[in-house]
């Protein structure tokens, strides 16, 4: 529970970032029960319904912001010309009004915020038609030629208190109203958990009625993104002040496979270098290494990440493409543990450094080969 002294019931609180570690609040829960999830690839997405008057007022937003109500929202991934919005817009009011009503576990709920992730746009299977002029999400696992929202997490709100359901709780009662919710893949301790092999087949399509892609000698499988972990209860007390940068204070984290890493080394070896093992001189300074940490966290995935928060960015538009440079760079600093996020603030040169690399890359993946975006010889990306 999270007292707020200007917290208003149904006002946009955008998802917490996720930890890559359980971290304080793992060792906190100690025996308790830990549940594994599929991490689905496709962009932040939250449903926002409030008591306003006699009835109930539901809007939407992405990663970053609201992007408005069904009628009038910001077309994010084409999700409200594709009447996604409108299907959802009932779900969320039936969510709030379930868990209001008397008898329900929060009857003095004003307010909920359902986080969950917006995902599809094609699947590539000879059986299932494709959706006329709609994009994916994201591309590199594919979940349904259509556009789909998947929860996996509520937060109820009340007068100055804002709190996250257990997850059998969102669960049930997102079902309840017709939501699709991650399901569970795993349930056992952290250890357990913490076993889970990473590497398999995404569980999406299936649950979706569409058949499993076929499988062809030397074809890539339809590998899921990697896989969420987290406590079945929430931990009673948040550990926010011990959770630090890069755990959560509620002991949820990913996972993910290695194709979808944000970071990524040229050289395995060179922690080990720093410790006197092989592979690197043990003489390595503290900005060496921290120059390593953001060399690393320049990466593809990571910038498809960064954009599926924000929307998809025209080159041509020099505005949007600055501020996904502002963002891209924001995401590297924050992907550093303290040390070396402040080794970069005190860096100029390696401010520079990331700049120039993080323009490239921009301008390597809008304008590339590899974009979806495809452009006339001679096209220059504007940022």
């Amino acid at each position: 529970m999270e007292p707020a002294p200007e917290f208003l019931p149904g006002k946009f609180s955008k998802y917490e970032k996720m930890g890559e570690t359980s971290g304080a609040v793992g060792a906190a829960v100690g025996s308790g029960r830990y549940v594994v999830t599929e991490k689905v690839h496709g962009a932040n997405f939250c449903i926002i319904a409030a008591f306003a008057g006699d009835g109930v007022e539901v809007s939407f937003a992405k990663r970053t912001a609201v992007i408005g109500q069904a009628v009038d929202a910001e077309d994010f991934y084409s999700c409200r010309s594709t009447g996604l919005l409108r299907a959802l817009e009932p779900m969320g009011e039936a969510v709030l009004r379930q868990l209001a009503s008397e008898g329900g576990l929060y009857p003095e709920a004003a307010a909920v915020h359902i986080y969950g992730e917006l995902f599809g746009g094609r699947y590539p299977h000879p059986d299932v038609p494709a959706v006329k002029g709609l994009e994916p999400v994201q591309i590199g696992v594919w979940y349904a030629p259509d556009l789909h929202f998947m929860a996996f997490d509520v937060a109820v709100e009340r007068a100055g208190q804002r709190v996250y359901m257990d997850l059998d709780q969102a669960r049930n009662v997102c079902c309840h109203g017709g939501l699709l919710f991650a399901r569970p893949l795993l349930e056992g301790t952290l250890a357990e958990c913490l076993d889970f092999g990473v590497e398999f087949e995404t569980t999406v399509p299936e649950q979706l009625g569409y058949p499993s892609l076929p499988s062809a000698s030397g074809a890539p499988r339809n590998l899921a993104e990697g896989v969420v972990i987290r406590p079945q209860k929430e931990p009673a007390k948040r550990l926010g002040a011990a959770a630090g940068r890069k755990e959560s204070a509620r002991g949820l984290f990913k996972v993910k496979i290695e194709a979808f890493s944000e970071k990524r080394y040229q050289n395995d070896n060179w922690k080990k270098g720093k410790a006197g093992g092989s592979g690197m001189a043990p003489s390595i300074t503290d900005a060496e290494e921290c120059r390593y940490e953001v060399l690393a966290s320049i990466t593809e995935a990571r910038l498809a990440a960064v954009i599926s928060k924000i929307g998809r960015v025209d080159p041509h538009n020099r505005e949007a493409c600055r501020e996904l440079l502002a963002e891209f760079k924001e995401d590297v600093h924050e992907s550093l543990e303290d040390q070396h996020a402040e080794s970069l603030r005190s860096s100029e040169e390696l401010q520079q450094e990331l700049d120039r690399l993080s323009r490239e890359l921009i301008t390597r993946e809008l304008v590339g080969q590899r974009s979806r975006v495809k452009l006339g010889k001679g096209s220059q990306a504007g940022c």
